[in-house]
Parts: C-alpha cells; sequence; structure tokens
C-alpha cells in the first residue's frame, strides 16, 4: 500500500503551525487588555522608533473587483455599500492553484528596512539550550497600548514574519517585522497606514488579529482589524478591513483590498494546497461577534461568501482538514465543515467539549487535526471523518498551537490573555498520543532579570521544525507593573529545541546542521511525481552494469539548426536552462564581439553576432529567440531561478575591458522571455569570467559570486540577493579581495549541509559558515606553470570514488600545451583532488590523486571539466574540452573505480590533436537518460558542435527539486540499494545540484544519476536548510521527478 509519512507539504510552510487566528482574550475586542487604566496602560515603556506618518502621498489602495465605495461618514457604524458584491456561487475546487498570485492595482511598498534591533541571549532551557529574545522596535508614540494579537509564520527562508498594532480605533496602525534567526536580527519591514490612503482621523487597522498563511508561490497573506470597534466610523478610505500580500523573496506589501466590506476579519486560514484562504469575517455591531465564514480564491483574487448564518459562534479559530474542508464552530460547540469541492456546508455530529475553537493544528500526517476549546479549555483531536476526541484539560487560556510535523508533539503556553507570568509564562509540549503535558522551559523569568518585562502571555507561537526552533511573541509590560499590566510592549523569544550544529557523525554525504523532518514517499505516489519517462535508448547488456569503454557520440550539430544559428561568433560560454518550463533544455551561447569585423567574416557571417538564447521545439532543433543582447566578451554564464518564482533567469558575465565595457547583465523570466535587469546592483566595472550561485547566508535566496581573473584586477565580487532580482556587495561575509580566478565550483565538501566554494585560477577554498564564507588556507597545492598565460580553470565537485563526499577536479587553460613549451610532450593534465575530510563540519582535506588515478597529461588545453556519468554504470566520468580523434570529440576519461578503492580512470584514446573547445556544458537534450554535450568552439571558421550521447549505457534517474525546496541548487541528491536508503555502505551514487559547470558553463538544475542495471532504487533528496528532506522508496529506474509535487 502507497504510505506518505508527512502530507503537510504546503509551498511556504516550513513547519505545521497552527491555523487558529489569535484573539485579544474573553473580554471582547475593546477591553482594555488586563489593564488598571488606559493611561496606566499607555504609559508602559515603549520601544523607540519612527513615528507613522498621519497622512501619506501614498496611492490609494485599490480594492479588487468587488470593492466598496464609501459610506456616509457621518453615521457612526454605517457599512459601506458595494459597487459589486461578493459572490455567493460555490468558490473553485481545491485541485493545485498555478503558482502565480492574482495580479492587483492595490499599493505596494518595499520592505525598505527600517528600525533593527538585535536579539540577546537571556537563558537557557533545561536542557542547555540557548533562549534569546528581542523587544519589537516600534514608533514613539503611545499606543492603547501597543500589543500583539496574531500568529506569525515562519517562511521557506526559515525567516520569521510577524506583526504588532497600537489597538486604536481612529488612526489605528499596525506593523509588520522580519526576524532573521541567522544574524538574531528584527526589522520593522512597513506598516499598513502607509499603504492606503488614509485621511486623518478615520477609522483605521489598529491590529493584525488572524494568522499569517502561506500562499502557492511562497508569498504570507495578512489581514488587518480594528483596534476598536467603539464607535467605529466607515468612509474618508476606510471601508472594511483588508487583505495584505507579503512576498519575502520580493521583499514588498501589496494591498489586495478589502475581501468583506463592512467586517473586520479576526480568523484566516489556508487550504493544503495553498490556494485558497478561509477567514471569518464580524460585524462591527454585532454582540456577540457575528457576520460570515468566507473564502477567497489565491488565484483569482475573489470573494465567496460561504455562510452568513446568525448561528455562527466562535469568530476566534478555523480548522483544515486533510481534504481541504474548513471548519468552524457553531452553536452547542458544534462544527460545520465546508466542502469545497461541493460547494456545500454540514454539520458534524460530535460536539466540542467547550462552547468554541480556540486554536488548530495543519492536519497531522495521519488526517488528525489538534485543538484547543475555550470555555472550557480542553485539548482535542478532530479525527478524519469529523470524530472529535477530547484529549483532556488544558492548564488555561490558550490562543495558538504550534505541532512537530509528525504529529507526535504540540507546543503551547497557557495564559494567553496575561495571566501566563502567574506560573512563570511556560512554553509546554503535549504528548499527543498520551496526553502527557511537560514543560519545555520557563520564559517569564528569564525576561523580567533581562528585560525588566513581564511576560504576559501569548497569541503567536510558530515551529521551524527544520530548524528545530519555536518563535514566541509576547505581550509583556514593565516587571514593577506587572499586578497592573503585562501589555504595551511585545517580546519575540527564540527556544532552540536542539544544539546549533549536530554532532559530528559519519561522514555519507547527508549531514545536516540541523535537524529536518523527512517525508518518506513509495509506492503509487512516486508515480505522481514523474515529468518524463525516457525515450529508448541503446542499453548496455542487462546481466552488465553498463559500464562503457568509452563514449559512443552521434554529432546533431546540422540538423539541430544550431550550425547556421551560431555564425560569426568566437564561442566563450554557453549554459542549459528551461526557460519556458516545458521541461526542455534551452541554450544560452556567448561571445567575444570585441574583435576587428574581418576576424568574424567566417561561414557566411559579415561579422560579429551577439550573444543568442535558443529555444528547444521538443523535435531536436533549437532557434534563435532574438533576445536583444550588446556587443561585448561575455565569458561565462549561469541559469538559475534568482527570485525563487519557479522559472529560470540568466547570468551572463561579461570580462570588461577598455576596449569593451559592456557589463555583467542580469535577465529576469517573465513568462519564458528573458528582460534586462536594469537596476540589478553587480558592479558594471568588474570584469567578470565564471558565475557561482549558494545560498551564502541561508535565507532560501541564491546569491552571486562573480569571479575577475588575474589579468583584469584579481578582485572577485561577492553579491548577496536582496530580493526581485537585486543584489548588493555582501559585506562582512568573510570573502577577501584578493581573489581571481577562472573558474568555479559550488558544494558541500565537508557533509554540513553547507555549500562551499572551489575557485579555479588561484586555487582556493572557502567553507560555508551560515551567514558567510571562510577560507581553508593551502588546501589545495599550488600549481607548477610553465609559460606566462598558464591557469588552473574549470572546477568540478563530484563523487569519484562513490564514498560519500564530493572530490574535485580542476582544469587546466595551459597556453604551454599548445605552444610546445609545456615540458616534456608539451602536455598538461587536469588535476584530480580526493576529499578525506574527517567527518561533517571539519575542514577539508584535499589530496592530489591526478597521476595514481590515471589522469595522463594533455597535448592541448583542457580549461572545462566536468564530473558526468556518460555511461550510467553508476561511477562519475570526467569529460574534458580537450580533443580525441583528429579533434572530433571531446577527451573523456571512463571511470573504472571498484567500491572501497580509489579514484581510478581509464585515459581517452586518440589523443594528440591541439583542438580544443572553451567550455561543454552537459544536458539530456533528448530525454532518453544520457547526457549530451555542446561544446563552444572559439574559431569563427568551425561550428560549436551538440553531441549526442549514443553510449550503450546502464539505466538512469533524474531528479528537479521546485522553487518551494530552493529550486535546486545546493540540493543533494543520494540513490541506494533497495530497502538501503540512508545507509553509507548501500550507497550507489551521489550528486549535488549545481547550476555551473567546469568553465564558463551552465547546466540544468537536475540531478542525474546513472544506476547500472538496477531497475529500482531508494532515493534521499537533501534540499538546502531549512527545507525537509525526502526519502523514495522502491523508485523505478528510467524517469525523471519533480519535487515536492510532480510536473
Amino acid at each position: 500500500m502507497a504510505t506518505r509519512r508527512r502530507t503537510w507539504l504546503g509551498a511556504a510552510l516550513c513547519a505545521a503551525v497552527a491555523v487558529a487566528a489569535c484573539a485579544d482574550g474573553d473580554d471582547g475586542d475593546d477591553a482594555a487588555p488586563m489593564t488598571s487604566s488606559p493611561a496606566t496602560a499607555g504609559s508602559a515603556t515603549a520601544p523607540a522608533g519612527p513615528a507613522p506618518p498621519a497622512t501619506t502621498d501614498a496611492p490609494a489602495s485599490t480594492i479588487p473587483e468587488a470593492g466598496p465605495t464609501s459610506a456616509d461618514p457621518t453615521s457612526s457604524t454605517a457599512p459601506p455599500t458595494t459597487a459589486s458584491p461578493p459572490t455567493t456561487a460555490s468558490p473553485s475546487t481545491l485541485a493545485p492553484p498555478d503558482c502565480t498570485p492574482a495580479a492587483v492595482d492595490g499599493a505596494s511598498a518595499d520592505w525598505d528596512g527600517g528600525e533593527t534591533v538585535a536579539a540577546t541571549e537571556i537563558g537557557a532551557t533545561p536542557d542547555g539550550l540557548p533562549v534569546r529574545a528581542v523587544v519589537y522596535p516600534g514608533p514613539a508614540e503611545t499606543g492603547n497600548p501597543w500589543t500583539q494579537w496574531g500568529q506569525g509564520i515562519v517562511t521557506t527562508a526559515g525567516h520569521f514574519l510577524s506583526a504588532t498594532g497600537d489597538h486604536l480605533g481612529a488612526d489605528g496602525n499596525s506593523y509588520l517585522y522580519d526576524y532573521d534567526p541567522a544574524v538574531g536580527e528584527l526589522t520593522m519591514i512597513g506598516d499598513v497606514l502607509s499603504l492606503v490612503d488614509h485621511q486623518p482621523g478615520a477609522w483605521g487597522y489598529g491590529k493584525i488579529h488572524a494568522q499569517m498563511i502561506s500562499g502557492p508561490c511562497g508569498e504570507v497573506y495578512v489581514t488587518t482589524y480594528w483596534g476598536t470597534r467603539t464607535d467605529l466610523a466607515y468612509g474618508d478610505g476606510y471601508d472594511g478591513d483588508l487583505l495584505l500580500r507579503l512576498d519575502p523573496a520580493a521583499r514588498t506589501t501589496t494591498v489586495l483590498g478589502v475581501p468583506v466590506p463592512g467586517h473586520g476579519i479576526p480568523s484566516l486560514a489556508g487550504s493544503p494546497d495553498a490556494g485558497t484562504l478561509y477567514g471569518e469575517a464580524t460585524e462591527p455591531t454585532s454582540d456577540p461577534d457575528g457576520g460570515s465564514f468566507f473564502a477567497y480564491d489565491i488565484a483569482s483574487g475573489e470573494t465567496t461568501i460561504v455562510d452568513d448564518s446568525a448561528d455562527h459562534v466562535g469568530f476566534r479559530a478555523l480548522a483544515v482538514d486533510a481534504d481541504g474542508g474548513a471548519l468552524f464552530t457553531m452553536p452547542e460547540g458544534h462544527l460545520t465543515r465546508y466542502d469545497p469541492q461541493s460547494g456545500e456546508t454540514e454539520r458534524l455530529p460530535d460536539a466540542l467539549p467547550g462552547t468554541s475553537l480556540r486554536a488548530a493544528t495543519a492536519p497531522a500526517p495521519d488526517g488528525t487535526v489538534y485543538g484547543v476549546t475555550q470555555s472550557p479549555a480542553r485539548f482535542i483531536a478532530i479525527r478524519p471523518g469529523g470524530t472529535v476526541e477530547d484529549l483532556g484539560e488544558a492548564p488555561g487560556y490558550i490562543a495558538s498551537l504550534a505541532m512537530e510535523p509528525d504529529g507526535s508533539t504540540v507546543y503551547f503556553v497557557p495564559g494567553a490573555h496575561g495571566d501566563a507570568w502567574k506560573e512563570n509564562t511556560p512554553l509546554y509540549a503535549l504528548d499527543t498520543a498520551t496526553g502527557d503535558q511537560r514543560v519545555v522551559v520557563e520564559l517569564n523569568p528569564m525576561t523580567e532579570e533581562a528585560l525588566g518585562l513581564t511576560a504576559g502571555g501569548t497569541y503567536n507561537l510558530a515551529l521551524d521544525a527544520a530548524a528545530r526552533r519555536l518563535f514566541v511573541g509576547l505581550n509583556a509590560g514593565p516587571a514593577d507593573e506587572r499586578e497592573d499590566t503585562t501589555f504595551g510592549d511585545v517580546v519575540l523569544v527564540e527556544v532552540a529545541l536542539a544544539p546549533p550544529s549536530a554532532e559530528p557523525g559519519e561522514n555519507t554525504g547527508t549531514e545536516t546542521t540541523a535537524a529536518r523532518a523527512t517525508t518518506v514517499i513509495d509506492g503509487g505516489d512516486i508515480q505522481a511525481l514523474q515529468c518524463v519517462a525516457f525515450a529508448t535508448a541503446e542499453r548496455a547488456d542487462s546481466g552488465d552494469d553498463g559500464r562503457a569503454d568509452g563514449p559512443v557520440w552521434e554529432d546533431a550539430t546540422s540538423v539541430s539548426g544550431l550550425e547556421d544559428a551560431l555564425v560569426g561568433m568566437m564561442g566563450h560560454a554557453a549554459a542549459w536552462g528551461d526557460l519556458d518550463g516545458d521541461g526542455g533544455s534551452d541554450l544560452f551561447v556567448g561571445t567575444f564581439a570585441d574583435r576587428p569585423v574581418e576576424d568574424y567574416a567566417e561561414r557566411g557571417a559579415d561579422g560579429p553576432a551577439p550573444d543568442a538564447v535558443l529555444r528547444a521545439d521538443g523535435e531536436g532543433e533549437w532557434a534563435d529567440t532574438e533576445t536583444p543582447f550588446e556587443l561585448g566578451r561575455t565569458s561565462g554564464a549561469v541559469f538559475a531561478d534568482l527570485d525563487v518564482d519557479g522559472d529560470v533567469d540568466l547570468v551572463a558575465a561579461r570580462n570588461t575591458t577598455n576596449k569593451s565595457e559592456v557589463p555583467t547583465v542580469i535577465l529576469g523570466n517573465d513568462d519564458g522571455r528573458l528582460e534586462t535587469v536594469d537596476d540589478s546592483g553587480l558592479d558594471a566595472q568588474s570584469p567578470g569570467r565564471s558565475i557561482g550561485v549558494l545560498d551564502v547566508d541561508v535565507d532560501g535566496l541564491p546569491d552571486l559570486l562573480v569571479l575577475e581573473d588575474r589579468f583584469r584586477g584579481e578582485s572577485s565580487r561577492l553579491y548577496r540577493n536582496v530580493g526581485n532580482l537585486r543584489f548588493e556587495p555582501f559585506d562582512g561575509a568573510g570573502w577577501p579581495d584578493d581573489v581571481h580566478g577562472l573558474g568555479v565550483g559550488t558544494g558541500d565538501l565537508n557533509g554540513d549541509g553547507l555549500t562551499d566554494v572551489v575557485v579555479g585560477g588561484s586555487n582556493r577554498v572557502f567553507v560555508g559558515t551560515g551567514d558567510g564564507l571562510r577560507e581553508i588556507t593551502d588546501a589545495i597545492a599550488p600549481w607548477q606553470f610553465d609559460g606566462d598565460e598558464d591557469d588552473a580553470a574549470g572546477v568540478a565537485l563530484g563523487d569519484v570514488d562513490n564514498d560519500g563526499d564530493a572530490d574535485v577536479v580542476i582544469g587546466q587553460h595551459f597556453n604551454s600545451t599548445i605552444d610546445g613549451d609545456g615540458g616534456p610532450g608539451g602536455e598538461a593534465p587536469v588535476r584530480l583532488y580526493r576529499n578525506d575530510t574527517g567527518g561533517p563540519g571539519e575542514d577539508p582535506v584535499l589530496v592530489d590523486v591526478t597521476a595514481d588515478a590515471g589522469l595522463i597529461g594533455l597535448p592541448t588545453k583542457a580549461p572545462h571539466v566536468a564530473l558526468v556519468d556518460l555511461d550510467n554504470d553508476g561511477w562519475v566520468d570526467l569529460l574534458t574540452t580537450a580533443s580525441v580523434g583528429d579533434g572530433a570529440a571531446p577527451a573523456v576519461f571512463m571511470n573504472d573505480g571498484e567500491p572501497g578503492a580509489g579514484p581510478s580512470f581509464t585515459p581517452p584514446e586518440g589523443l594528440g590533436d591541439d583542438q580544443y573547445w572553451v567550455t561543454g556544458p552537459t544536458a539530456d537534450v533528448d530525454a532518453d537518460g544520457r547526457l549530451d554535450v555542446f561544446l563552444v568552439e572559439w574559431d569563427p571558421a568551425l561550428p560549436s558542435r551538440l553531441l549526442l550521447n549514443r553510449t550503450p549505457a546502464g539505466n538512469a534517474l533524474q531528479i528537479v527539486v521546485d522553487e518551494t525546496l530552493g529550486g535546486g541548487p545546493g540540493t543533494v541528491v543520494a540513490a541506494y540499494e533497495p530497502g538501503g536508503a540512508g545507509d553509507p555502505g548501500q550507497l550507489v551514487g551521489r550528486v549535488e545540484i549545481s547550476p555551473t559547470q567546469g568553465y564558463s558553463g551552465g547546466v540544468d538544475v537536475v540531478a542525474h544519476l546513472g544506476l547500472g542495471a538496477r531497475e529500482s532504487v531508494d532515493v534521499v533528496v537533501i534540499p538546502p536548510a531549512p527545507h525537509d528532506s525526502f526519502q523514495l522508496l522502491g523508485v523505478a529506474a528510467g524517469q525523471r521527478l519533480r519535487l515536492p509535487g510532480g510536473c
């Protein structure tokens, strides 16, 4: 039977967090929260910060199609009318949404970097794990009081988004924050009033009351709520509460309008496919709360009123079951379930043990939703089918829950509305199997001693399961006033659940610095992930391991259309990438176009041609897209999803000189079309060579390393990705200003789950630290050069001996081999360094085994190197761009290694010609499970060549990960014998996805694994932190899979 041991795979949820909205207590919205008087509450210590503007010149929030118009402002509670009211028809069903949020005309603002405050360590758990805290920065003026009512969310990058509000009605305002645990900094990223055309004295948005919810593209949805409903008046720009969209990748906040005019929104939840928001909307004159249950379709921006029954009660929490049904409370504790497939509602037979639902989790792997009721407070389990099971008494009023991904534990803090300090503000863990409750840590003694603030309670609890930490937002007040008030300040506490670094263990190549949840998929669920079944190809004998004596190539240059499309070029760069998401390999080719015109007048060209982007038609031909490029010196290129939106963007490195000042450029992908990013932040004067793509600070956004060579400044640049295809110099990351090189390789050398860097040229090695890079001095011994234009060049990382770690090969750009001055025979080898690192997190140890491995000297340049399995025998071969066969094919060293033995290669036959190619990126362009190669030609008189791999080969498997798991770079994929997943002794092969290959080359972000004669394997997929890992059991060979949800 197919099993899926973890089912919550939402696009932006890194942890299974509660889907409950957070309220301000049982006393009603407008009660001053646990304070002796408003004056006393207002006089509580407030953090300093910039005051919000009373008025703003920002454009008015544009309401979606069903937007309201202003009502008579003289009517205290007159709701606005609507030009077109929300529909009452059934909304769309829960088919997986397109990863494209609805386009809107609402105001948008960048996260322009407001006040930032650093967290400090305030204590430790009983297990000795650190506890950090930071007081939210805020405006200088007094709130009524400043409070936090809504639950935040952990983003795919491991950041924590949350909000505070001033609790005011007229001119009320709420503020949004981004906490980066990697550096321990909390930053104000914007406020609500600055996004709308607010008139002084008009009603505002004094709270963010509901939970933040993730969308299909990693974006986050937030609703506002009034600070008080007393004397609430519509008009002057206030028509009800707003829906906002936060984009962590682009670092923008956008107003989506008023989803339910004339209402506030105290609770919100999301469907399992992240395509629908469910909410409760209250009418301000109702007492007790009354209003509507609604559904908001993210793709269309359409609001559907599902239920506006007067019997609806609670308005503080929704639950969503594993089938996407939404649950809300009706009288006598009964739940009503909305079925998005039929659009109908039905009352569930079992009553809650309390009057209403107060908080709930996402579904556990078995489909159970855990929750807590109020009046009385009791823990419950809502089983599949709607049965409600009472799990026992809760120790107080609880407004937020956070669940471990396996459903075994639910975290909570009782006393949400200011009473938690009386029990030392305990953070509990509930064992869902036994009902046992244990205290993880008591927070109030720490906040009082370190901050002088009493931790009154929380409506904001979230778990980052990947990084093993909990975030707790606490309403707080001065410790010496705790008998009067525990409000006025807000504190964010970060509680570690595991040590910051994992203990060193066996170096299997799959270690990480933090524990992660693992999704296990087998049986029919794997079939749902398939994108491509490989075309029939000639295979090695079924009893053989697939090993071939050498590669067999078919020249497809002419029939593919590439011969005629690429005239007038001195080719120097090439990159494969799927521009339009159709599964094909599109191609970029870069050229040096700064020579005299007559130098290019070959093969029908009358001058230099610009760079070219060529699209695959799926039938074996490529056509120029006529993407406009300036004539420059394009030295390297790579396709990568830089803005993490699901499609690949292009970086072209330009080797600028006084003859050509065309700079390195980023081209963003807009629905398959590439458009130049004019303000990318890359230094226009920096002469680029090759491009490295890696997430240096582990924030989920790929950063860039642009190499400079020794002739053009020796100052390679490291850039931090700040979102929306914008970059800035990565100051303070440990990157020296004297690094030069021709090629760069990225991958995990020491098994700690972080990306490391090898620079070919200066031959320097850097390891990732989580917030920067640290150089390992003398990791590679200096090379001996025989001429002034001899250099180490391209870099390839790969596991040549199948021992679970990445070894290193560096190509040679030795001009002396062509001049005949390179010593005996004018030959120079590419060099192989075996990885002998002791264990995860240790400094890499790289041992030169070039001669012992059979890598003989080459009689021409071999600047490009790639470690790829060309015969699919499960052992990576070494492809170079030196030539064999009178210059007809690339020189390939076939791997003839054996388990447990050292690296061993068979030298190629037919060496001797001076012909070489600048670069030769590989890709399976014809979807037959074998890697083909594109050889980039420098001489305009000769064509660049596409060679299709026709080697009788073993079986193969390819793995792709989508943008919700980081898009590929840094993902480790390892194949094991069936039944041996994770066992180093059962390892079949290991690859790490990198969009950069060798020298000046870029490749598809696809993991290619040769399997020999194996018909199936187990596969472990480990995306970069903080994403969860996967085990795929019994995967059939001969296909390409895409995680997490298929194509």
